[in-house]
């Protein structure tokens, strides 16, 4: 090509290789730095085109992004784009969907974040509010949710919880009340240790005032709150109900063990006491009795006469109701049933006159000897016979009765 040339053939021909040879390495290199130009300028070109396509996401597929890319018209106007190296146009688009996922990924933290934030805040609000009904004395550590309830649906801090994830209200709640409970379980015991030191001792008709006069002059309590010093009063005061109940309990269980003993020489007159008895008939026959003694109260020995009369007419009452009621009708029976019955009732009418006949004869033969037997030992006695002393016991009644 170039041997017709003057310049060509003033050089040798080995500096003629040499040249050769750098010119040739010159225009490989230059084309190499001007794909290489291309290639980033291709690059920057078709991420921004990438960027500019809000239709592509991080779920559009490479498929899905050259369809859009020949429907772009930037895309179309760039030659140098459409004859860009696949596998370039291809890294490009991963990194622009790997971008995509990041800035997804940083939108669902921050938006995590926001929501953790906004769920905290809602929680320390509802704790203010429980802090704002403990300082009312609404609430207190023997508080219980289902009374509070209505309290609680009227607030919107307890509404604004509701649904949101976490701890719930109910839960705020009970922790708060577990920690009020401790609380107070810490600052009686230091109460109770105060009063013990003291040696004062919380009774029914303890005031409050006295109770607080002995424990505020103590430096233990200055951290202990109102609602706590007045919750401790108080279950010492149903402490010490629980114990007068339980007393009086006991003395109303032996008093009425007493009267019970005392009732028993009521039992024992001949005659028996009537309904219409009184005490002042009563009390001469049994003031020398040993068990009198065991009441010591005249009230207590009237009251336990009057229960032991109320006793016996209650008693008679149901006694004659008894004599009194009417026989049931029998069941009506059919012809064949009753004959049956008739023959059964003759059957035992029989035997039953048999055996009566049989003790009559056997009693009658017994008779005289122990008619002997009672006479001869009446005798020898000397004593009064029974329905003698009973005779004398009426007239003594009777003399009492009109005494009175």
């Amino acid at each position: 090509l170039f041997k017709d040339e003057r310049v060509w053939n003033a050089v040798p021909e080995m500096e003629r290789r040499d040249i050769f040879k750098d010119v040739q390495f010159y225009l490989d290199k230059k084309e190499k730095e001007e794909a290489r130009v291309l290639r980033k300028k291709n690059i920057r070109a078709l991420a921004a085109i990438l960027a500019g396509m809000p239709e592509v996401t991080v779920e559009t597929t490479w498929r899905e992004g050259r369809k859009l890319l020949a429907e772009n018209a930037a895309f179309l106007n760039d030659e140098s784009l459409q004859n860009m190296d696949k596998e370039d146009a291809l890294i490009v688009w991963e990194e622009h969907i790997r971008g995509l996922e990041a800035e997804e990924k940083a939108e669902k933290e921050a938006e995590t974040l926001r929501e953790k934030r906004q769920c905290r805040k809602r929680r320390e609000a509802f704790q203010q509010m429980l802090d704002e009904m403990y300082k009312m004395g609404v609430l207190n550590c023997h508080s219980l949710w289902r009374v509070l309830y209505p309290t609680f649906a009227k607030d919107p801090r307890f509404t604004e919880m509701l649904g949101q994830p976490g701890s719930t209200p109910l839960d705020l709640f009970k922790f708060y009340v577990m920690n009020l409970k401790e609380r107070f379980d810490c600052d009686k015991r230091i109460l109770k240790a105060i009063l013990k030191e003291k040696k004062f001792n919380v009774e029914v008709e303890t005031a409050y005032e006295e109770f607080l006069k002995q424990v505020q002059d103590d430096t233990r309590t200055a951290d202990i709150p109102v609602c706590n010093l007045k919750q401790c009063f108080e279950a010492l005061v149903e402490r010490a109900k629980s114990k007068e109940k339980d007393r009086m309990k006991e003395e109303s269980r032996r008093k009425k063990a007493l009267q019970d003993s005392f009732t028993e020489i009521f039992r024992k007159l001949v005659p028996p006491l009537e309904p219409t008895s009184t005490w002042e008939q009563v009390r001469p026959l049994v003031c020398e009795d040993p068990d009198f003694q065991i009441l010591t109260e005249e009230e207590d020995r009237i009251g336990a006469f009057n229960d032991f009369i109320e006793y016996l007419s209650v008693s008679c009452s149901h006694h004659h109701h008894s004599h009194g009621k009417k026989k049931k009708k029998t069941k009506r029976l059919s012809p064949r049933d009753d004959a049956h019955d008739r023959v059964s009732r003759k059957k035992k009418k029989k035997e039953k006159s048999t055996s009566s006949d049989e003790e009559f004869e056997k009693k009658r033969k017994r008779k005289p000897e122990k008619d002997a037997s009672n006479m001869s030992s009446d005798a020898e006695s000397g004593e009064i016979s029974e329905g003698e002393l009973e005779r004398k016991r009426r007239r003594i009644l009777k003399e009492l009765k009109k005494q009175a």
